[in-house]
């Protein structure tokens, strides 16, 4: 036991600040118990435990039961994961129950010799009362993320964890087995995939029933094949595209709607624990939004995925009912976007062709800038994009740019039918300004860093956020890798980034008191520009700083955390605040929306209770301690800002 056991002691908290020779003997005095599928390992109330349990192998789950008696799942354990230390403090009974998902074995530590470790060991004890404050704010936060005015929430199922909707167990085929086994098993097993495997059983591939027909099509038309000689190896699909079990429906949602796929292996540690299918989805929700995308995917003409865009709209505000996050929300938001904007770019492609124009000349990419770029786009915003195409010779340049003038738009006229409103400072690909070839695009940009006129420096900061959504990405990466690579962003272009967000007033002052219009918005928050903007505004100043290519403001803040830029409560508190401020602002637009008002960033603060003021402003002095911390990274030394 003590060669499995002691690399893995000698890294977990707390144990890893004990002794050697301590450690060797708490693993000698444990016990190591295994428990089955589903079974119980701590019932919620229990009170007659003697031990503190440490995740050895498998998962389990951490799951509490409400006043109504619906099971919710707060947490899912993994291996090194050290379960009971509150238990163990207070005496009191477990106020959850702890579940084994699959196979699982626990070290179980008797809580007698963890007290004789807190007696004879001040940093053991300074680490465990850390871990205690860590696990009852987790706790808290939880309990009322997922309980508070939720008495049916176990229903919900966006808050349901993967692990939750699996199936299991996983049938799995290796590398070399033939098409005919493959087909046997999910015959045999009624089931609508395998898993393939290497020879070290780590999951490479998978083959649906998808796959097994286009094989067997490819033979018929290929009779000169023999289908017995085709293995896993050549049919599967790989890479394959996976899940952490602690993940949520709406990221296996997410997942499916982006690659366009029914299945998706769970993965943990490396092996593949369970399957999340279409089906397990659509079981827990009705099949509303798959059918949305099957009916985006068909739609020829604008008038039907206007129709399309008016649903998503409605699921929107749905899920919003269900108490899904802003991150969760701008994520399904903008995939369905991204859907919309390549059906319309395909059909005007059509349209030029039809014209008598024909199909794209060179290569080109269409782009998405601003909050849709950082795919945290809300219900109603502006369009913000842009176009980028291959290189031409200059006798071919204004022929070219002709034909990429009469695309846009006319893409840039469907998103408006759309809903999509035409931005009022000119952001579209129908501009010249915002089409250009890639010298052409490369030479902008060195020219706005260089020339760094406030307008200028705006221009670069609604670039910097593009993403592809349709053509040739490597004309988009050509530029990320120019921006990123050839280091041409100089510090002086970081500290006048700085001055421009400091220009933009916040809504609340440093005593935490509102600052509402006085013109003619007067008593109004402006929750994008008084708020939110510079949150991301900061995030994108660090992530320019410390070179992070990431654009999604959330995952520019997992990566300075990662960086040690952010403490995991400030990281924690910044995630909070962007989530909080975007809700407010989404919540904002579907009462307009409703109320048949035009759509704005605006919020009366006397509107909200005393409670959702208080989350409000609690938000507001986040983004005003986030705007100082990133100007004081990115200013020059002896500039005022460095002491802003």
């Amino acid at each position: 036991m003590e060669l499995d056991l002691f690399p893995l002691l000698s890294k977990t908290p707390p144990f890893h600040l004990l002794p050697i020779e301590k450690l060797k003997e708490l693993i000698e005095i444990s016990l190591l118990k295994t428990y089955s599928d589903d079974q119980v390992v701590v019932q919620q109330n229990e009170k007659d435990i003697q031990h503190i349990f440490v995740l050895v192998e498998g998962i389990a789950k951490n799951i509490l039961l409400n006043d109504a008696k619906e099971e919710i799942t707060l947490k899912i354990y993994r291996r090194g994961d050290v379960i009971g230390l509150i238990h163990a403090m207070s005496g009191d009974g477990f106020t959850y129950t702890i579940r084994a998902v699959n196979h699982t074995r626990f070290l179980l530590i008797p809580i007698s010799f963890f007290d004789k470790m807190m007696a004879e060991h001040p940093p053991f004890t300074e680490e465990v009362a850390k871990l205690i404050t860590l696990r009852l704010r987790e706790l808290y936060l939880q309990i009322g993320k997922e309980t508070s005015g939720q008495p049916k929430l176990s229903k919900n199922p966006y808050r349901k964890k993967v692990v939750e909707l699996m199936t299991f167990p996983i049938i799995t085929s290796h590398l070399n087995e033939t098409i005919i086994e493959v087909s046997e098993k999910i015959l045999k097993n009624q089931i609508g995939s395998v898993i393939v495997v290497n020879q070290l059983n780590e999951p490479i591939g998978i083959i649906t029933e998808k796959d097994l027909i286009k094989a067997f099509t490819n033979e018929r038309k290929d009779p000169s094949s023999d289908k017995i000689l085709l293995t896993a190896e050549k049919i599967m699909t790989s890479p394959l595209i996976s899940i952490e079990p602690q993940s949520l429906y709406f990221d296996a949602l997410h997942l499916m709607i982006k690659h366009n796929i029914k299945h998706i292996p769970i993965i943990n540690n490396g092996m593949t624990i369970g399957m999340i299918t279409m089906k397990n989805l659509i079981q827990s929700l009705s099949d509303h939004t798959f059918s949305l995308i099957k009916e985006l995917d068909q739609a020829n003409s604008i008038r039907e995925i206007v129709n399309v865009k008016k649903k998503v709209d409605t699921m929107i505000q749905n899920m919003l009912e269900e108490h899904v996050t802003a991150k969760e929300l701008c994520a399904i938001v903008s995939e369905f976007n991204d859907r919309m904007t390549q059906k319309l770019i395909q059909n005007a492609e059509f349209e030029m062709n039809k014209e008598g124009y024909g199909y794209p000349p060179v290569a080109y990419c269409w782009l998405s800038l601003g909050s849709e770029g950082r795919k945290e786009q809300t219900l109603q915003t502006d369009q913000d994009n842009a176009l980028i195409y291959a290189d031409v010779p200059k006798q071919d340049q204004a022929k070219v740019d002709t034909y990429f003038t009469k695309l846009a738009e006319k893409v840039v006229e469907g998103l408006y039918q759309c809903g999509f409103p035409k931005c009022t400072g000119g952001v579209m690909a129908s501009n010249q300004e915002w089409r250009n070839s890639l010298s052409g695009w490369k030479h902008s940009i060195q020219l706005w860093i260089n020339k760094n006129t406030p307008d200028l420096i705006r221009r670069f900061t609604i670039f910097i956020d593009f993403r592809p959504i349709y053509g040739d990405k490597h004309l988009a990466d050509s530029i990320r890798e120019y921006l990123f690579t050839e280091n041409i962003i100089p510090a002086i272009f970081l500290h006048f980034l700085a001055e421009d967000e400091t220009a933009i007033e916040l809504a609340i002052n440093r005593f935490g008191r509102f600052q509402t219009k006085k013109s003619e918005h007067h008593g109004l928050i402006d929750l994008k520009y008084g708020g939110l903007i510079h949150i991301v505004n900061s995030l994108r100043l660090l992530a320019l700083k410390f070179k992070i290519s990431e654009l999604n403001s959330w995952e520019r803040l997992d990566k300075l955390y990662e960086m040690d830029i952010f403490t995991n409560d400030e990281h924690a508190e910044i995630a909070q605040a962007l989530d909080d401020i975007m809700l407010f602002r989404i919540k904002r637009n579907i009462e307009q929306m409703k109320n048949g008002e035009e759509v704005s960033h605006y919020i009366q603060p006397n509107s909200l209770s005393k409670r959702e003021r208080l989350r409000l402003k609690k938000a507001l002095m986040t983004a005003r301690w986030l705007q100082i911390k990133a100007t004081r990274h990115c200013a020059m030394p002896g500039s005022h800002l460095r002491g802003y």
